[in-house]
């Protein structure tokens, strides 16, 4: 009986995810000022994708960190983490974020521009597509292939036809970046 509630449960979660994946498509097509062509097509890219981290889902010890005149303990596997995605969400709520070698304290996760941080942004080599340009992915796994992104962030590691997908909060979106992450796919960008 636990088994198929846990089921049950797992099921209503990624169904809710998915429909709220799909809200957001329906919302950000409506808007005019987002392109609907998307001819421009290039095949080979490297599709990865980024999360932020939630405190509450890590076991380790404290680490102290300080900003400014105040120190803040977090989790310090929370923190490792951090250093990779970019961006955490605290116990207390705030977001801690890693860049320019160094943590930082905001309301919420910021992208490259020092916007927050959206499902519908991704990562790009400026080189390769310009920042805040429209794209589509549509070899991505649903819902991922109808959603339009703009290009408002960048990361160390993302050179050439890499583009990383930023999928949301925790760990459910965690195992998103492992469902998208591929190669072969193909990019289209506004017309």
């Amino acid at each position: 009986m636990r088994l198929k509630l846990l089921i049950f449960a797992v099921g209503v979660i990624f169904f809710t995810i998915i429909i709220l994946n799909l809200t957001f498509v329906a919302d950000i097509t409506m808007d005019p000022s987002i392109p609907t062509s998307f001819s421009n097509c290039s095949s080979d890219w490297y599709i990865t994708g980024y999360f932020t981290p939630v405190e509450s889902d890590y076991f380790s010890d404290f680490q102290e960190i300080t900003f400014g005149d105040e120190t803040m303990q977090f989790k310090s596997d929370f923190l490792s983490v951090v250093k990779t995605e970019g961006w955490g969400k605290t116990i207390s709520g705030e977001y801690v974020g890693w860049y320019d070698d160094s943590f930082h304290i905001s309301d919420m996760p910021l992208d490259s521009h020092g916007e927050p941080l959206l499902v519908q942004y991704v990562a790009v080599d400026s080189e390769m597509i310009k920042q805040k340009t429209y794209l589509i992915i549509p070899s991505l796994p649903s819902p991922w292939n109808e959603m339009i992104f703009q290009s408002s962030d960048v990361g160390p590691s993302i050179t050439g036809k890499h583009i990383d997908v930023y999928v949301g909060e925790g760990k459910q979106a965690e195992q998103e970046t492992f469902r998208i992450t591929s190669t072969e796919n193909d990019v289209c960008i506004e017309d």
